[in-house]
């Protein structure tokens, strides 16, 4: 048996969506057995799937050890601070970073563990002291935008799981991306494109499709210089 008592960062989820990232191992539909069947229960009583984690909550697991740990799959990480990391505002909450060009936001493989931003952002907290992983048992300081490669730019990263619950509330209706470039050919007029976008999750490349979200794009000229638009 192993009981987990619930820290501010677990608080405020759904029961199946903890376990599904504790127990990493096991199938949705057998987390839903183990719950149907009382193998996990909360504060000792039978809850659903959508039963809402309190802060203190004890989550009790009734599973033989050797069992459990076949459910969790380790995923140690080395995360290293780069002296290089451009904090523009940081608070108890959230951290803006200055993203530069040909810097990864996530790592797209394994041979970018430890060399882009999110890793440097918690190798970052790690050593401040405001992310203590054994202390964790699902949450894991994130961002919640993200830019290509060649992009620079600010990057909002949520340093507990309220942060990143309101983070990502507000991006949906309140956050808006601007983005500068320069382009070849002569724009003479602002415009707005208004497509249905679409991603390949396997390609990770994004298209027009009419399957996919509404994506507004208000295009501004500010500059135009011979055959270069700004």
């Amino acid at each position: 048996m192993r009981d987990i008592k619930v820290n501010i960062n677990d608080s405020g989820q759904r029961i199946d969506r903890f376990l599904k990232k504790y127990l990493n191992n096991a199938s949705t539909s057998m987390i839903q057995k183990f719950l149907r069947t009382k193998k996990i229960k909360v504060n000792r009583k039978k809850v659903d799937s959508s039963y809402i984690l309190a802060l203190n909550d004890v989550i009790n697991i009734f599973i033989y050890e050797e069992e459990l740990e076949k459910l969790i799959v380790s995923k140690s990480k080395k995360y290293s601070y780069s002296k290089k990391l451009d904090i523009v505002y940081e608070d108890e909450n959230i951290i803006v970073m200055n993203k530069p060009k040909n810097l990864l936001s996530h790592a797209s493989s394994k041979e970018d563990y430890g060399n882009n931003l999110v890793d440097f952002m918690i190798g970052y907290l790690l050593e401040k002291g405001d992310y203590n992983p054994r202390a964790e048992k699902t949450f894991v300081p994130a961002i919640i935008n993200r830019l290509d490669r060649n992009t620079s730019g600010l990057v909002i990263g949520a340093k507990n799981s309220k942060a990143l619950r309101e983070l990502n509330r507000l991006k949906e209706n309140s956050i808006e991306k601007y983005y500068k470039t320069i382009v070849s050919g002569k724009v003479k007029k602002n415009f707005v494109i208004n497509e249905k976008i679409e991603k390949d999750e396997e390609k990770n490349k994004s298209t027009i499709s009419k399957n996919g979200k509404d994506s507004i794009t208000e295009i501004y000229v500010e500059k135009i210089m011979m055959n270069l638009a700004y």
